[in-house]
């Protein structure tokens, strides 16, 4: 660029009649600077959860929708003891409610409260076989691990071992780590900075998209606004100007009282034609106010990474527009989510509550539809008619399978057959008689003649 020394010259354009690249051009990226907003309070946060509809509903969506098709436990586990220990302490679950303080706070841990037993240290991991009395949930803000009490040697380095809680319920206790199931926030793109409260825990899901709940907020307090001034008045007065300059403010004051009475009572604007006072209304136009919300929401639910359908709750608009794509997309991220961070801590509280190892394994989201099922059936019936027809499966093989909703090839046949291993072949020698087969061999003897060939079958010509 023109006047910078060389070290610091870019390839660039610039232009000095248009205005390009230099200090008036507005499109210079290296003028804007961002400025990152401060972290999200615990005061701020729980106000949001309390009182917007939508902030509830993206903290709610990934676990309930993860969770929505059961625990994918066996059916012959019951899970009985696990079922009362969620629902005692929190309605919607202990451990759905800890999914839900990880995204809303940036972090979470359930406590795992054990039957009082004599001599026991809250301070030590609990002995094994000691049965669980309760459940209970701490967020982030609630939760301090000291600087002194860090793992050194252990997969969890520089993890607290000894948690402490600072909230209203159960102030001052102090356990060991093993005794709390931690639930992560978002992760952080550096710990430099991060004070001791925050070391350990990550980020709200609100952080990154604060701004934009805050413009859907605002967004809709403006159409509210326009909406209450659909329709203004305009009342045109003569001598206004001189008469609220001079001393006659109150008889202007007088006349527009009285017309505002008269509309409110008779609905009715009397209005003195020789004094040339005319009133009319200006309506506010609601034209392209429907879009450019739509296109707030389709704003909205790119930075929460939802569809539209799952986070407005509208159906899908648009030509050929079923909303499979965005669907699928969702259950992807739900699943993925799922196995990241409910999976493994699933298993971990069941196994604590049961006092056994369970596993689990949930459902896949996308379920098909009955005219799907029965196209699958129809294909599948048609495939197992030509195959009969051909004759390589029978009516007892297919009757089978059918029986028991699975493919033919599944029924009659199962893993594939190992191979038998090759026998050695044993070489026979053929005696001539009256000789030892033991005997061996004169290296004096003559050539054995060759084979006699045998007699031709054809008569010898004349």
């Amino acid at each position: 660029m023109f006047g910078l020394p060389p070290l610091f010259r870019q390839d660039s354009w610039r232009s000095l009649f248009g205005s390009f690249g230099d200090r008036r051009d507005r499109g210079r990226t290296d003028r804007t600077v961002l400025v990152p907003n401060p972290s999200l309070d615990d005061y701020t946060l729980s106000a949001a959860y309390k009182d917007q509809w939508l902030v509830r509903r993206v903290v709610e969506a990934r676990c309930q929708d993860a969770l929505r098709g059961g625990w994918g436990v066996e059916e012959t586990e019951k899970l009985e003891r696990f079922k009362a220990l969620n629902t005692a302490t929190h309605t919607e679950g202990a451990f759905q409610r800890a999914c839900h303080m990880a995204d809303l706070k940036g972090g979470a841990g359930l406590f795992i409260g054990y039957k009082a037993t004599p001599g026991q240290n809250l301070l030590e991991p609990a002995p094994a076989g000691t049965e669980v009395a309760f459940l209970e949930v701490f967020d982030r803000f609630q939760l301090v691990g000291t600087e002194r009490d860090r793992m050194v040697d252990s997969p969890e380095f520089d993890r607290p071992q000894v948690w402490q809680v600072t909230g209203p319920r159960r102030s001052g206790l102090r356990f060991h780590h093993s005794r709390m199931i931690r639930f992560p926030g978002l992760p952080k793109g550096t710990e430099l900075g991060a004070d001791e409260r925050d070391r350990d825990w990550g980020y709200s899901v609100l952080q990154p998209v604060w701004d934009d709940v805050v413009r859907y907020g605002v967004s809709w307090q403006a159409v509210s606004t326009l909406m209450q001034l659909a329709s203004v008045g305009v009342l045109k007065l003569h001598g206004l100007i001189e008469l609220l300059a001079s001393k006659r403010q109150a008889d202007a004051q007088a006349r527009i009282d009285l017309l505002n009475e008269a509309l409110s009572l008779s609905r009715l604007l009397l209005l003195d034609a020789k004094q040339g006072e005319e009133y009319h209304r200006e309506a506010v136009s609601f034209t392209d106010i429907p879009a450019l919300l739509q296109e707030i929401q389709v704003a909205v639910a790119g930075a929460f990474r939802m569809p539209v359908t799952r986070l407005f709750g509208r159906s899908p608009a648009g030509l050929n527009a079923t909303g499979e794509s965005d669907v699928r997309g969702w259950y992807d991220e739900v699943e993925a989510y799922g196995q990241a961070m409910i999976h493994p801590r699933l298993e971990q509280t069941l196994a604590v509550t049961e006092q056994r190892p369970i596993q689990v394994k949930f459902k896949p989201l996308w379920q098909p539809t009955e005219k799907e099922q029965a196209e699958v059936r129809m294909l599948r019936t048609n495939t197992n008619e030509r195959l009969w027809s051909m004759g390589i499966w029978s009516d007892a093989e297919l009757r089978k399978a059918e029986n028991a909703g699975k493919l033919p090839e599944k029924m009659a046949y199962g893993d594939a057959p190992t191979a038998e291993p090759t026998r050695p072949v044993t070489t026979v020698a053929i005696v001539p008689p009256g000789q030892n087969p033991a005997a061996p061999e004169d290296p004096t003897a003559p050539d054995k003649p060759p084979p006699a060939k045998p007699a031709s079958p054809f008569p010898p010509k004349a």
